[in-house]
């Protein structure tokens, strides 16, 4: 059975090593002319199902992106994967869909899976086989998880079993990471964008709950630590 989770995790962490394009600037309108009317955005969800084929067919028009070599996923692989009648697959068709229908650009596209993974409307028990969702803890509990409340590598000591904690496979990673420092006080991450340049990869099930666990390595002067860390679990309200 396809790990729906590992690929979300693959595709959401895509994203994450360039910062979002800035934003172009708007020409001046003459005192005269009325300001343009701004099109409507477009919808989130999908007016009709995308079939594997289709999906497929998108995706393999973005071979050009530096993200769809990190994937690692050929048009053979995508059919094979998403074709699937495996539910978990139709449902990654579903969240991932839009983000190939909706934007033509690499760093588009790239944001957007990156902005798909585990959200905090619908939280999971520790027990509940839905892998795709976060596990949602006490507050109380998240507060005192592991990687809070701690400023430098070398005050966590992180396994597979036992990674840091957050709430947000690709931003939310990056971003503790970066928030780091060597024993010496410098960050070796100058920016939560960097953080994606040390990423081992994904090492598969693990933590509490049986989430996907991505390794990062990072360097000090002091030694190099890996980190590995569960982007799969967040506060409970």
């Amino acid at each position: 059975m396809m790990r729906r989770f590992a690929l979300i995790a693959v595709l959401s962490a895509c994203g994450s090593s360039a910062p979002p394009p800035a934003a172009k600037p708007q020409p001046q309108q003459p005192q005269h002319e009325p300001a343009k009317v701004e099109p409507a955005k477009q919808p989130d969800t999908l007016p009709y199902e995308l079939t594997a084929k289709a999906f497929c067919e998108l995706y393999e028009k973005s071979s050009q992106c530096s993200w769809y070599a990190k994937i690692g996923m050929d048009h053979e692989r995508c059919l094979q994967t998403f074709g699937s009648d495996d539910p978990d697959a139709k449902a990654a068709l579903k969240q991932f869909g839009p983000c190939l229908l909706k934007f033509t650009t690499c760093d588009d596209i790239a944001q957007c899976f990156a902005s798909t993974g585990p959200g905090t409307d619908d939280l999971r028990a520790c027990d509940e086989n839905k892998p795709e969702h976060a596990v949602g803890i006490p507050a109380d509990e998240w507060n005192h998880r592991k990687g809070a409340g701690v400023t430098k590598y070398s005050e966590v000591d992180t396994t597979k079993a036992s990674p840091v904690e957050v709430c947000g496979v690709a931003e939310a990673e990056n971003q503790w990471l970066a928030n780091m420092t060597c024993n010496d006080g410098s960050h070796p991450l100058e920016s939560k964008y960097a953080a994606e340049s040390v990423r081992v990869g994904n090492v598969g099930a693990g933590g509490r709950c049986g989430s996907i666990i991505d390794l990062y390595r990072v360097k000090c002067p002091e030694r190099s630590y890996d980190i590995y860390i569960d982007g799969y679990v967040c506060p409970r309200q």
